[in-house]
């Protein structure tokens, strides 16, 4: 079973790489400490450790692809909503609705 106390460390590690020098390594030696600390005191397996940060790893980069991917298509859901909204008089009655 991954150690959900190490994707959280890694996931923390992540988040406050790219934040500066001393936010970097205070994040990364979090998450090395979480997974030493997890293994040493017996929670977990050193593969739960390791399953654990590496899917933390793969998580981030997944969920930064489709954040950028979305930004960078439209919704076809959303399309009505766009179209009524570049509309002058459904902007008015919008605006009385509210």
């Amino acid at each position: 079973m991954p150690s959900l106390h190490v994707v959280f460390a890694v996931t923390i590690a992540c988040l406050t790489w790219k934040m500066g020098h001393f936010p970097r390594w205070a994040g990364t030696g979090f998450a090395v400490i979480i997974a030493i600390g997890s293994v040493q005191l017996g929670w977990h397996y050193a593969s739960d450790g390791i399953v654990g940060g590496a899917l933390a790893l793969l998580f981030w980069k997944i969920s930064g692809y489709l954040a950028s991917w979305s930004l960078d298509h439209t919704s076809p859901v959303l399309a009505p909503a766009q179209a009524a909204a570049d509309c002058p008089s459904q902007q008015i009655a919008l605006q009385v609705g509210d």
